[in-house]
C-alpha cells in the first residue's frame, strides 16, 4: 500500500507541473512595442526579467501599474527605450522595479519632443553610471522621490505643460436656436493642468481666454470646437514662470452646439456586458429642460427606416440637465436619435452614429453636421484666419482611454425651469456598470416613477419615426460575437483540471492492478 500510494504522489506532482515547461520556454525578449507591452502586463504581478533585443519606440499611450511578487527587471542592454506618445510605469516602494542596461549617448530611456514620461517608484541603473534618461526640449519626464537613479538624468532647460488627463476637450456647451455665445457660458479655468520642469511635477488651476470670434455664425445641429488660450504665472519651487517661457503640450478646448429646444446627444458609450451578455449602448442626452419624455429611434443600416426602441434608464446617471438612456443592441454600426417633449412642442436630436467603436454625429436634417477638427491641422494653421471657418462632417468624439483618471464631477442641483439660459454640461465621465440597476421606460417619462426590472432581451417595436432623416452612405449590418477573456480562461482551467483528473484515475488504476496482480502472484 505505501508503494501505491508513493505512486499516487509522483502522479499528482507530474499532472500538476504539466504548465511549468511552457511557462520556463516563454520567450522573454522584446525587438517591438508591442512585444514589450504584452510582455510587462503579462508579468506585472509575477515579475521576470525582459531582455530588449533592439530600440523600443513607445508610440501609443501606454499606463500601467506594476506589483510583482517578484523582481520585474527589464535590461536595456545596449538599446533604448524611446517614447515618442506617452508611458506610465507606476509602481510602489515595497516592490522592485528596475530598468538597467549599458546608457550611452542615448540613454536608457530618451523622450522625445511631445512625449510624455511617468516613471514612479522605478530604479535607473545605468552601466558605469552613464547617461540613465534624456528629456528632449518640448517633452515631459516625471519622477519622483522614490525613484532610485545610478546614473545621470539630461532635463529639458525649459518648463512643458501638460494636461494629465488628455482630454479632447473640457465641457459642451449647448444653446437654444438664436441664442448668442458669450465667454461667460464656456469653461473659465482648467482644473488639470501640469508644469513639469527637472523632473518634478505640479499641478495648477489656470484660467481660460477664449475667442467666441472664432467663428461667424452657429449653424443648428453642429458642433463647434473653440480653442482657448491659458492664462497667468506659474510660481514653480522658488521661482515664477511666465507662461510665454513655458513649452505648452495642450490647448485648452470646448464644445458648443446650438438647437431647437436646447437638448442634444452629448456622447455615446459602447460595452459588453458580462452580466447580461449582451452589447449596451449608454446614450447621453443633454438639455437646457427637463424633457417631459424620451423616444429612443435606431437604425443599423442608412437605408433602414427609423424604429423606436425600448430603452432603459440608470437612476444614477440622471444628473442635472443630463440623462443616460441605455439600449441593448449587437450591432457594428448604428444610428440614434431622441425625440422629446417640451412645454407640449416635439423636439429631435442630432444624430449619433457608432460604426465599430468610432463615434460621430450628423445634423437630424441630413445636412452638414459633427463640427470642425478638434485641433486643426498645424500645417494649415498657419493659412487659415480664424474669423471665417466653414465646419466639417463626422467629427469623431475621442473621449479618453484611461476612465479611471477621467475627472468626475459633482453633479449640480437640479433646476427643470431653466429656459432661455445655456447650460455648461459636467465633463462626461465613462458609465461602466459591471452589474446595472436598469430601469425599464417606454417611453421614459420625467416623473421618475420606478418600473420594475425586466431582464429579458428588448426588441424594438415596429413603430417608425414620421420624419427620418436621409443619407447617401450605406452600411451593412454586422453582429459583433464577443467571447469575455474571463470565460476563455474559466474553460481553459476547467479542462487542465479534468485532463489532470483523468490521469490520476488511470495512473492510480494500473498501479493498483498491477500491485494486486503482484500480491496474487505470490
Amino acid at each position: 500500500m505505501k508503494r501505491l500510494f508513493t505512486v499516487f504522489i509522483l502522479t499528482c506532482l507530474y499532472c500538476f507541473c504539466l504548465p511549468i515547461p511552457a511557462y520556463a520556454t516563454q520567450k522573454n525578449e522584446a525587438a517591438h512595442f508591442s512585444e514589450f507591452k504584452n510582455w510587462l502586463i503579462e508579468h506585472r504581478r509575477s515579475g521576470g526579467t525582459l531582455d530588449l533585443t533592439d530600440d523600443i519606440t513607445v508610440d501609443e499611450t501606454f499606463v500601467l501599474e506594476l506589483l510583482p511578487t517578484a523582481p520585474l527587471i527589464i535590461n536595456t542592454n545596449q538599446f533604448t527605450i524611446y517614447v515618442q506618445s506617452e508611458l506610465t510605469l507606476i509602481s510602489y516602494d515595497f516592490t522592485e522595479i528596475i530598468i538597467q542596461g549599458e546608457g550611452g549617448e542615448n540613454g536608457l530611456i530618451q523622450v522625445f519632443p511631445q512625449g510624455i514620461c511617468n516613471l514612479e517608484a522605478i530604479q535607473i541603473n545605468a552601466l558605469d553610471h552613464q547617461t540613465a534618461a534624456i528629456q528632449s526640449e518640448n517633452s515631459a519626464l516625471k519622477l519622483n522621490k522614490k525613484n532610485i537613479i545610478n546614473g545621470s538624468v539630461q532635463y529639458a532647460k525649459h518648463p512643458v505643460l501638460y494636461d494629465y488627463l488628455h482630454k479632447s476637450y473640457l465641457d459642451t456647451t449647448i444653446l437654444n436656436s438664436n441664442q448668442p455665445l458669450t465667454t461667460q457660458m464656456l469653461p473659465q479655468t482648467d482644473n488639470y493642468i501640469y508644469v513639469c520642469y527637472q523632473g518634478e511635477t505640479q499641478a495648477y488651476n489656470l484660467p481660460i481666454q477664449w475667442n467666441i470670434n472664432e467663428y461667424n455664425e452657429l449653424n443648428p445641429y453642429q458642433y463647434y470646437f473653440y480653442h482657448g488660450q491659458l492664462t497667468g504665472n506659474i510660481p514653480f519651487n522658488n521661482q515664477t514662470f511666465q507662461l510665454a517661457d513655458i513649452h505648452q503640450l495642450y490647448t485648452p478646448t470646448t464644445r458648443v452646439i446650438s438647437t431647437p429646444g436646447g437638448l442634444a446627444i452629448t456622447d455615446v458609450k459602447k460595452k459588453w456586458n458580462q452580466f447580461y451578455q449582451q452589447t449596451f449602448h449608454t446614450i447621453t442626452l443633454s438639455y437646457q429642460q427637463l424633457p417631459a419624455d424620451y423616444e429612443i429611434y435606431i437604425r443599423s443600416n442608412v437605408n433602414d427606416e427609423w424604429i423606436q426602441t425600448e430603452a432603459f434608464r440608470i437612476e444614477e446617471a440622471a444628473f442635472n440637465h443630463r440623462t443616460d438612456l441605455i439600449i441593448a443592441n449587437e450591432s457594428s454600426y448604428l444610428e440614434y436619435y431622441i425625440k422629446v417633449h417640451i412645454d407640449d412642442q416635439e423636439y429631435n436630436s442630432n444624430i449619433a452614429v457608432m460604426d465599430e467603436d468610432d463615434l460621430s454625429y450628423r445634423d437630424y436634417e441630413g445636412g452638414r453636421g459633427g463640427g470642425i477638427d478638434i485641433l486643426p491641422d498645424h500645417e494649415e494653421e498657419e493659412d487659415a484666419e480664424i474669423d471665417n471657418k466653414e465646419p466639417e462632417q463626422n467629427i469623431e468624439n475621442t473621449q479618453p482611454e484611461n476612465p479611471e483618471n477621467e475627472n468626475v464631477q459633482e453633479p449640480l442641483p437640479q433646476n427643470p425651469l431653466i429656459q432661455d439660459k445655456p447650460i455648461l454640461l459636467p465633463s462626461l465621465s465613462e458609465n461602466i456598470f459591471s452589474h446595472p440597476q436598469l430601469k425599464k421606460t417606454k417611453p421614459i417619462s420625467s416623473n421618475h416613477q420606478q418600473i420594475p426590472q425586466n431582464h429579458s432581451s428588448t426588441k424594438p417595436s415596429q413603430n417608425q419615426s414620421p420624419t427620418a432623416p436621409s443619407q447617401n452612405q450605406s452600411h451593412q449590418t454586422q453582429t459583433i460575437q464577443k467571447t469575455p477573456k474571463s470565460q476563455t480562461n474559466a474553460s481553459l482551467q476547467i479542462m487542465y483540471g479534468v485532463l489532470c483528473i483523468c490521469g490520476i484515475i488511470t495512473i492510480t488504476a494500473i498501479s493498483y492492478l498491477l500491485y494486486t496482480r503482484k500480491k496474487n502472484h505470490i
